[in-house]
């Protein structure tokens, strides 16, 4: 039978355990700042759509009011009182908002299917969107970006490494033992017979140079 044991092991086994730790958090974090941006992304898409339906109003608008103007101009004309010129202007004017209005239109279009493809949902171009009802602006708390926390992390993650290493350079030091019987005995060569034996002791374990392992260690990952 044998048997080993660490008395002493320079604080490796702690830091391994610190560096698993540092680990699943940082992973934890980066999963934070990835659902963080999908959510400012979405939030672009949904108000860049809000914003330009409202363009699309305004578009309806200043195209019923260049109908109205027309009509009056036609019957002006009719009675002498404007140029045909003036028609061919408001038609020209027209025809831009048209054009105006369907590139908005085309924008939309884009913008629903970029959010449809983000939440994972079938969306039609007349998607009901309603904004949520937010309190005051003096009472929404503010809000704690997750890049920073990701950062105070990696910097833990960072020193825990940094702790793996400094004890890599400490020394070792385990008990052991061995009990059995040898033909002949192990412990005395003189001795040819069946002899049971034990024997135990300290054993100290220290590396005095890692060729340079250390310094590869701390360098940042490329």
């Amino acid at each position: 039978g044998e048997v080993n044991y660490t008395i002493h092991d320079g604080g490796r086994l702690d830091a391994r355990k610190a560096i698993k730790a540092a680990e699943g958090k940082l992973s934890n974090q980066q999963l934070e700042v990835e659902k963080f941006s999908l959510r400012r992304r979405i939030n672009q898409l949904f108000l860049g759509i809000l914003l330009n339906r409202e363009r699309i109003n305004l578009f309806e608008t200043t195209l019923a009011d260049i109908a109205a103007r027309k009509s009056t101009v036609t019957a002006a004309v009719e009675l002498g009182a404007a140029l045909e010129s003036q028609i061919l202007q408001l038609s020209v004017r027209e025809v831009e908002i048209e054009a105006q209005r369907d590139d908005v239109k085309g924008t939309i279009d884009r913008l629903v299917a970029n959010l449809a493809t983000l939440t994972g949902k079938e969306l039609s171009t007349e998607v009901d969107l309603s904004l949520p009802n937010l309190p005051a602006p003096r009472t929404i708390s503010t809000i704690d970006r997750p890049e920073l926390e990701l950062f105070q992390l990696q910097r833990a993650s960072i020193m825990a490494n940094e702790t793996m290493i400094e004890a890599n350079t400490k020394p070792v030091i385990s008990a052991f033992g061995q009990v059995g019987v040898g033909v002949p005995n192990p412990l005395n060569v003189f001795d040819s017979g069946i002899s049971p034996y034990a024997y135990g002791g300290v054993n100290l374990r220290r590396q005095f140079t890692d060729w340079g392992k250390s310094e590869k260690q701390r360098e940042p990952p490329q």
